[in-house]
């Protein structure tokens, strides 16, 4: 009766009958990752950092690159904008990209950036209307990607 053979031993006789392939792997250049091709699609993004670290101008470029590569229109949600406030500010977004204040105003496949989200789903005010639309949004997410998988 032979002995068990270990996990490492597995993997070294793994890498021994694999190791042209292993090397070309290992030794080979990095392929080109650009923004595109690092988002899912369909998926959902969450963009954390430090203040005044570039991630609304992250979202932004996401959102560009979603309308350049594939025409999808894009919504700034900004729910506790005031009417006049988000005519104002429409005017100076581009014209594939929508100010919305109510989820009602999405767009069917659309880039959503939902900016400073995380103050309106404040700690302190974690059972607010705004706190529990961001997670139904977040549970939406995570069932459309489940479906499209």
């Amino acid at each position: 009766m032979n002995p068990p053979v270990s996990w490492a031993e597995k993997l070294k006789r793994y890498r021994k009958g694999k190791a042209e392939d292993y090397a070309k792997i290992i030794l080979s250049p990095p392929s080109k990752i650009n923004l595109y091709s690092a988002m899912r699609f369909p998926g959902v993004a969450i963009i954390m950092g430090d203040i005044r670290s570039g991630k609304t101008g992250l979202a932004h470029e996401i959102a560009n690159e979603y309308h350049k590569r594939r025409q999808l229109p894009a919504v700034l949600h900004l729910p506790h904008l005031t009417d006049s406030r988000r005519r104002k500010l429409q005017k100076l977004v581009p014209r594939w990209m929508l100010i919305a204040t109510k989820r009602s105003q999405w767009p069917q496949r659309s880039v959503v950036i939902y900016d400073e989200a995380a103050q309106s789903a404040h700690a302190r005010r974690s059972q607010s209307g705004d706190a529990m639309e961001l997670d139904d949004l977040l549970s939406i997410a995570g069932q459309r990607l489940g479906a499209s998988r």
